[in-house]
């Protein structure tokens, strides 16, 4: 129900009956459209994730080259450099996590 000339309307399935505001009504839509943005994101990393999979299991004739063998040590040593990393500073995500917005 609305009534002439107020921003607000009762919605049935609320069990106290609150109307409510369109601030409020703005800020659910606004929610459910980062929902959907992050879905869809999340599907197309996804498939690219997967085509770069295929991709590393057909290249395997361009790995014999010279100073492969260099190289990829050189990448294993980046992967535990950067989960050591990750390791470390896993107790500082949290505290950013926790702030709400607003205070």
């Amino acid at each position: 129900m609305s009534v002439e000339g107020r921003d607000e309307i009762l919605l049935p399935d609320r069990a106290e009956q609150r109307p409510v505001r369109r601030v409020e009504r703005r800020a659910d839509a606004g929610v459910a459209a980062n929902a959907r943005l992050t879905a869809t994101n999340a599907a197309v990393l996804l498939v690219l994730l997967a085509a770069e999979g295929v991709t590393i299991l057909r290249v395997r004739a361009l790995r014999d080259v010279t100073g492969a063998a260099k190289r990829q040590w050189l990448i294993a040593a980046s992967l535990v450099a950067g989960a050591m990393l990750g390791f470390l500073l896993l107790s500082h995500v949290g505290h950013w996590m926790a702030v709400r917005p607003g205070g």
